[in-house]
């Protein structure tokens, strides 16, 4: 019991390291324009699962694109300075703060993996190794209630392309309307708002799953059999120790 322990439990926590970067992690399904037709995603090459590796992928594809989208070059004139990429991102998408607490989570996960490794290898405390599952196992839900948290802005319509379209096009009203000296313009800046959501949703289709997938469920499963196993070793053991 003692050498499988020993062999079978870093094997078992070192799995994750392939699943954060290969497994589908995220679940990203958006609706066609045209019933018949591939979607904005589809066209795009963007799976309807991807791993991190997929989204490094994708970052390296429109790596020019996204540079001229969120500029972070100073302002020609020099009076003021552009606020930095993820600045630009929040303001667009307000619920890309809650990526924040997701990435603690998931780097907590793996810091998880390592104390696993290293204390079921070069120690005799396996209930500390089950508390370290348990952890992990924790941090793996909490990972996934702040993705919904980012999801759900990006599902409801509230954040996404067509809100960053609404608001780039109530904001082009309004700077018409203050140019003109015309509050009928500016005016059009609220009712452009919904006009340009749904024109968006028309032309391009809206987001209908975003969710994580697969990956999750493989570090759930793999931090609950940790625990698990490591406090039936504990149980097993104790009078050996």
């Amino acid at each position: 019991m003692k050498t499988a322990y020993k062999i079978i439990t870093p094997i078992l926590a070192l799995l994750l390291i392939p699943a954060v970067i290969w497994a589908p992690m995220f679940t990203f399904v958006m609706s066609p324009a045209t019933e018949g037709e591939q979607s904005l995603a589809q066209n795009l090459g963007i799976k309807q699962q991807s791993s991190f590796y997929d989204l490094k992928t994708y970052y390296e594809k429109y790596e020019s694109t996204l540079s001229v989208l969120f500029d972070q070059k100073e302002d020609v004139s020099g009076e003021e300075e552009k606020p930095g990429a993820y600045e630009q991102l929040l303001e667009l998408l307000p619920s890309v703060k809650y990526l924040k607490p997701f990435n603690f989570f998931l780097a907590f996960d793996l810091l998880m993996m390592l104390a696993i490794v290293v204390t079921s290898v070069f120690t005799k405390k396996r209930w500390l190794a089950a508390i370290f599952g348990a952890a992990g196992l924790g941090s793996t839900m909490l990972m996934n209630v702040f993705f919904n948290k980012f999801a759900e802005p990006v599902l409801n319509g509230t954040s996404g392309l067509s809100a960053i379209v609404s608001k780039l096009g109530g904001d082009l009203f309004g700077a018409l309307g203050s140019l003109a000296g015309e509050s009928g313009l500016a005016g059009l800046a609220s009712g452009s708002t919904s006009f340009l959501s749904g024109l968006t949703d028309m032309i391009v289709g809206r987001v209908t799953v975003f969710k994580l997938s697969t990956g999750y469920q493989i570090f759930l499963l793999i931090f609950a059999l940790l625990t698990i196993f490591s406090i039936v070793a504990a149980l097993a053991l104790q009078e050996d120790d």
